[in-house]
């Protein structure tokens, strides 16, 4: 079944200037891999600071022993770094490794943590719209209810990602279903809009996705702690 992780490390500039992000022709079992920068959330009209130190990808693989495989063959993000492992539950687009017959129907009722992710190439001249809703969603997501963890990414020169951690798939299917998000949603979504095609959306153009994924494994640390809560990571390993 395929696998979905995510990797990040604080390794300072050079790790910004030099990334090392897994190629799929030369790693067994990858699928694509995307580069991510990380970046804060500001709830305001400009947009959040670049953490140019903290780097890292997004990667599909075949399986969950492609994930271990590439972490114990030494990799710079096998060390000093976090990842979490993740099975995909619900996408709407498409993306590179993404099985096309993957579930587009929501589900709030799974127990444990779920993850957000939204990951796409910005259309650019719809760019200063974008900003003007993503500032009001961001200002909803800084006082959500049963967020545990949330961070923006980009890649040059126009890739956008946000990732967050929910308690429940409730908590996030409640925040998505309402307020600015739920009005950003409709502003991107046009008529003749289908989520079984790589058609894009009125922000994002093809590929791009928006997918609630389940962690079942996370390692490692980011400035000396895990993101997730002590509670939430003992969750995780007590279900494998």
């Amino acid at each position: 079944m395929v696998s979905c992780s995510i990797h990040l490390t604080d390794n300072g500039l050079k790790g910004f200037l030099r990334p090392s992000i897994p190629a799929s022709a030369a790693t067994p079992g990858l699928l694509s891999s995307q580069r991510l920068i990380a970046a804060a959330f500001s709830g305001r009209a400009r947009p959040g600071t670049p953490q140019l130190s903290r780097n890292g990808f997004i990667a599909f693989w075949e399986d969950d022993n492609s994930i271990s495989s590439f972490l114990e063959g030494g990799e710079t993000y096998a060390e000093d770094s976090w990842h979490v492992r993740t099975s995909v539950t619900r996408a709407i687009g498409r993306w590179p490794g993404l099985p096309t017959n993957i579930d587009r129907s929501v589900h709030t009722d799974s127990t444990g943590p779920v993850i957000g992710i939204s990951l796409g190439p910005l259309r650019i001249s719809k760019g200063f719209r974008f900003n003007q809703l993503n500032t009001r969603v961001e200002e909803q997501l800084l006082e959500a209810d049963g967020v545990i963890w949330k961070s923006a990414f980009f890649a040059p020169p126009k890739i956008l990602c946000t990732v967050s951690f929910w308690e429940s798939a409730r908590h996030l299917h409640s925040f998505a279903r309402s307020g600015a998000h739920l009005e950003a949603m409709k502003a991107s979504l046009d008529k003749e809009y289908d989520p079984a095609l790589p058609n894009g959306t009125n922000f994002f153009a093809p590929d791009s996705v928006f997918m609630s994924l389940k962690p079942y494994q996370t390692e490692g640390s980011l400035q000396g702690k895990n993101p997730l809560p002590e509670a939430v990571f003992g969750q995780l390993h007590a279900s494998l």
